[in-house]
Parts: C-alpha cells; structure tokens; sequence
C-alpha cells in the first residue's frame, strides 16, 4: 500500500481546481472495537460525493487507502 495517497489526491485536486481543490474533500470518521485495538472506518468525499472508503487498525492507514480507492477511480477516467 502506498504511504503517499493522500498527498497525490491533494495534489492532483490543486493541479485541476487551484489552491482551494484539496478543501473540497471531506472526511467522515468512525471508530468501533476496544480501545486496546481499535477498528478505524474512513470515508472520503469530494464534493459531497463517495470516492473511498476504507477500514483498518490505524486511523492513518484506513486514510490512506480510502485515497488510494479515489485515486484509482480517478486513474480509470471519473473526475470529481
């Protein structure tokens, strides 16, 4: 899994949108489990709209691949 996700949706949201493309996402955060091992749900929207969701372990790495999901949709030709 890559560690940069993030930062490439960010930067591919400011080359097609300008300075402001990287607040059109929004992050929707929820945490299940015991605390001792919790279980990190991310869903990521641009514009409103679903373009990743992702669970894990760490809250970061549930980001992380909820970015590498609206990346690769992107990568496939859908533009948000």
């Amino acid at each position: 899994m890559s560690t940069h996700n993030r930062m490439q949706l960010n930067d591919f949201l400011q080359r097609r949108y300008g300075a402001g493309g990287p607040g059109l996402i929004t992050w929707e955060t929820a945490q299940a489990g015991p605390a001792h091992a919790p279980v990190w749900t991310m869903v990521l929207r641009i514009r409103g709209v679903v373009w990743g969701q992702a669970a894990g372990g760490r809250q970061g790495e549930a980001m992380e691949a909820a970015a590498g999901q609206a990346l690769s949709t992107i990568l496939q030709g859908y533009q948000p």
